[in-house]
C-alpha cells in the first residue's frame, strides 16, 4: 500500500488543532477544580451563616436567663454591707461571740486602712489579735467567713506559740494578728 502524503498546511492545521484542544482541555479542568472549590466554600459559609443565626437567638435567650435575677443578686450583696453604727456594733458583737464560742480571748479594734489596701472608701478595717494554735486560727476564720457580711481578710500573721520566746508573750496581745476589711454601703 501506498502512503498518502498530507500537505504541510494540513499538518500544521492538525498540530495547531491538537495543541488548542490540549490547552482547552487543561484549562477546563483547572477552571472546573476552581469552581468546585468555590462552590464548596460557599456551602461552608452558608452553613456557618445558618448556625450564626441560631447562635444569635440562643445568645439572647442565655443573656436573658443569666440577667433575670441580677437585681436580686445585687440586693443580696448590698444586704451584706452594713449601713449604720448599729450594724457595725452588731458585726463587732458577732466577732466577739465567735471568740467566746471558740474559747479565744480576742482583742478587736478599728484601725486605719493599710497603705496597700484597695477599695478602702466604703469599708472599715478591724484588727483582731488573739492567742491560739493553727487549728484555732482555722476555726476562727471559718466562723468569720460564715458571717452574713461582705468581709475581706486583708492580713493574717501567725507566730507558732511553740517557737515564741517569753519576752514576746508579755509584749504582744496575741500570736495571731488578723486584719479584716468590712465593706459598707
Amino acid at each position: 500500500m501506498e502512503q498518502i502524503e498530507m500537505p504541510s498546511s494540513l499538518n500544521r492545521t492538525v498540530a495547531i488543532s491538537l495543541l488548542l484542544t490540549f490547552i482547552g482541555t487543561f484549562s477546563s479542568i483547572i477552571i472546573g477544580i476552581a469552581a468546585y472549590n468555590i462552590n464548596k466554600e460557599a456551602r461552608i459559609l452558608e452553613a456557618f451563616m445558618d448556625n450564626s443565626q441560631n447562635i444569635s437567638t440562643n445568645f439572647e435567650q442565655s443573656l436573658k436567663a443569666y440577667t433575670q435575677n441580677t437585681q436580686t443578686v445585687i440586693d443580696f450583696l448590698l444586704s451584706l454591707r452594713p449601713t449604720d453604727e448599729k450594724q457595725y456594733i452588731t458585726f463587732i458583737s458577732k466577732v466577739e461571740d465567735i471568740g467566746q464560742k471558740l474559747d479565744l480571748d480576742i482583742n478587736l479594734k478599728t484601725v486605719k486602712a493599710p497603705d496597700n489596701s484597695q477599695n478602702t472608701e466604703k469599708s472599715i478595717f478591724y484588727e483582731v489579735q488573739l492567742w491560739g494554735t493553727e487549728e484555732d486560727l482555722r476555726e476562727f476564720l471559718k466562723e468569720i467567713e460564715s458571717l452574713p457580711y461582705l468581709i475581706r481578710t486583708s492580713k493574717i500573721a501567725f507566730k507558732n506559740p511553740e517557737f515564741t520566746q517569753n519576752n514576746e508573750i508579755q509584749n504582744k496581745n496575741g500570736n495571731i494578728d488578723i486584719t479584716l476589711q468590712l465593706y459598707t454601703k
